[in-house]
């Protein structure tokens, strides 16, 4: 069977002005959500700030200074636990706190392309590609959900991931209530005879768990339906630091004034902690901001479409037409992007609002009083900017 196929469809110049005008209604609903995504982003939490505030203490023993209760602390000291975790399957229980098995099958996948071309009159001819690929995923599609299954059949995965973590931990004195924290990110496992139990068909790989579901198949030659098994973990033993509140002698979940749940660990330093929570929120707010700026361009453009489509009854006219809109609405969902994020900004900070109510009270104070001295015939002396410090 190919696994490459080809369709072609012609949408007529009716069809599709019909078809544009139906999608302002998404254009509109788009451009409007992107204020509300802009808004919101603005009043994310920075972590960071609220990590700064965070009193330290010595894991070495635990604190009975009464008035801590309550507070956000935080320590830095070895995170370890007694209790051993493996996966019950291929990785034997090790000194993990954390522990992670993603298991993916040899499979079909489906890849979808398009590519459009207007006709003179205003229709349009799509070219839409089907290309079916064998690569190692984690969900399989079933060849039902295919356009073209015949041939692309996967078996069912029938290893599921799985995420364990140990009941109990501690860093230094102090316990760790687990279930509640959240942890750093996982590293690799790096599998051996040492930490593995292999089963009947399953063989190591690097670090891999490979079980062959065909004859003379290899993880490097691998054939649909294979299976590969991989482990990520949180090693016991490791330097920490844990933010959050002291329940008796453990570590818990603490709430902020504004009900904002904080309880993380994080390899390293306070100082690399707080690091980490700052770029983390840069990184999000700009990603967000982007998506709100998106969100507003691409609702003008389709707000504005139809008149490109009716455009394409001559396709240079049409084509010249989105170019000309493309660059109109980019400065529009620009402009109008910039000016929402910074009255969101504003809007989200109690003491920039109350800086802004006095730079413009105070300035339009000065208008009116040099209005009022010039209407009564009072000469006032000319506002000269502060003199430069050296």
């Amino acid at each position: 069977m190919p696994d490459q196929f080809t369709e072609v469809t012609t949408t007529g110049y009716g069809k599709r002005i019909m078809n544009s005008i139906g999608g302002i209604i998404f254009g509109v609903i788009l451009f409007f959500a992107s204020f509300v995504v802009l808004f919101n982003n603005e009043g994310s939490v920075d972590y960071s700030t609220i990590a700064k505030t965070a009193i330290q203490v010595d894991s070495a023993s635990v604190t009975t200074d009464a008035a801590l209760t309550d507070k956000l602390l935080v320590t830095s000291g070895t995170f370890a636990s007694d209790e051993t975790i493996g996966d019950d399957m291929y990785l034997n229980p090790g000194q993990y706190l954390s522990l992670e098995r993603k298991a993916e099958m040899y499979a079909w996948v489906e890849e979808t392309s398009s590519k459009s071309n207007t006709n003179t009159g205003g229709s349009e001819t799509t070219t839409t590609t089907y290309d079916y690929k064998k690569e190692w995923t984690g969900s399989p599609e079933s060849a039902s959900d295919f356009k073209y299954p015949e041939g692309h059949q996967n078996p069912t995965l029938d290893i599921k991931g799985v995420t364990k973590k140990v009941g109990k931990a501690t860093i230094g004195a102090y316990g760790v209530d687990m279930q509640s924290l959240t942890l750093p990110s996982l590293s690799p496992v790096v599998l051996n005879a040492q930490n593995t139990t292999l089963k009947e068909g399953a063989v190591l790989a690097g670090d891999y768990v490979f079980l062959s579901k065909n004859a003379g198949s290899t993880i490097n030659a691998p054939i649909v339906g294979d299976v590969r098994v991989s482990y990520s973990a949180l090693k016991s033993g490791g330097n920490a630091t844990i933010f959050g509140k002291l329940n008796g002698s453990s570590f818990g979940t603490f709430l902020t004034k504004d009900n904002l749940r904080f309880y993380q660990a994080f390899t390293g330093s306070k100082e690399e902690a707080i690091a980490s929570l700052h770029e983390s929120f840069v990184m999000w707010i700009w990603i967000m901001r982007l998506v709100g700026f998106m969100m507003m361009w691409i609702g003008l453009t389709t707000v504005l479409g139809p008149i490109s489509v009716m455009a394409d009854f001559l396709p240079m006219l049409g084509g010249l037409s989105r170019s000309i809109i493309g660059v109109i609405t980019f400065v529009i969902a620009l402009v109008l992007s910039s000016v929402t994020i910074l009255i969101s900004m504003l809007l989200h900070n109690v003491v920039a609002i109350v800086i802004a109510v006095a730079v413009i009270g105070g300035a339009t104070f000065m208008i009116l009083n040099r209005k009022k001295g010039a209407s009564s015939g009072i000469k006032m002396p000319p506002i000269e900017p502060p003199a430069a410090k050296a």
